[in-house]
């Protein structure tokens, strides 16, 4: 998504802020403008002519102005300074767009005060998958309990419980049953942690 830094070069082509657009977008509109705007390098084609407006697009802050950059350079710097975003795409269904970096399904192993384990699953929401359709399976398939909690917070999702450390189970049910790549799964279990650090110290 545009930034208000790198947004006057968005606007040439009426590109608004609220824009979702692909790394393959933001360089086609780059290089449109670079080459309507004759400001490839006469000499050397490798390199781009900064014009005024590119100049405070790409200019890195605290730093002085470039007169010259290479088409990698500016293209790098163009994307480091727009805003992150992702889409989501599901088989028959429309693409979802948000904005920020796309979090990872969050699965934590840890102890309550009962010295019970309970592993606790985060960000489902964000794949389209329901917290409470998740709890259930996990209810059925593991035979445990569960439960779902609405976090605080304006922008919180629900949160799913399963007693016992599922980690390896729930990774298994997202992956297979949801289709979640395993790369968008992180696990971390707390009490193996815990149990590591108290041998260290006696």
């Amino acid at each position: 998504m545009p930034s208000a830094h790198v947004l006057p070069l968005f606007a040439q082509r009426r590109i608004s802020k609220e824009a979702y657009l692909k790394i393959s977008d933001a360089k086609e509109v780059l290089t449109d403008y670079i080459r309507s705007h004759d400001l490839v390098d006469k000499v050397n084609n490798r390199l781009v002519v900064l014009d005024p407006l590119l100049c405070d697009v790409l200019r890195k802050k605290g730093t002085p102005p470039d007169e010259r950059l290479t088409w990698q350079e500016a293209t790098q710097r163009l994307i480091e300074l727009m805003r992150p975003a992702h889409s989501i795409q599901w088989p028959g269904r429309d693409p979802a767009y948000r904005k920020g970096k796309c979090q990872p399904i969050k699965l934590v192993v840890c102890q309550r005060a009962s010295n019970k384990k309970v592993t606790l699953v985060d960000n489902l929401e964000c794949y389209g998958i329901s917290p409470n359709d998740f709890a259930h399976s996990m209810q059925r398939i593991a035979a445990a309990s569960t439960t779902t909690i609405q976090l605080p917070g304006k922008s919180a999702g629900i949160q799913a419980l399963v007693q016992g450390n599922t980690a390896k189970l729930a990774t298994k049910i997202i992956n297979e049953q949801y289709g979640i790549p395993l790369r968008y799964i992180d696990i971390s279990d707390t009490v193996k942690h815990k149990v590591s650090t108290q041998k260290k110290h006696k």
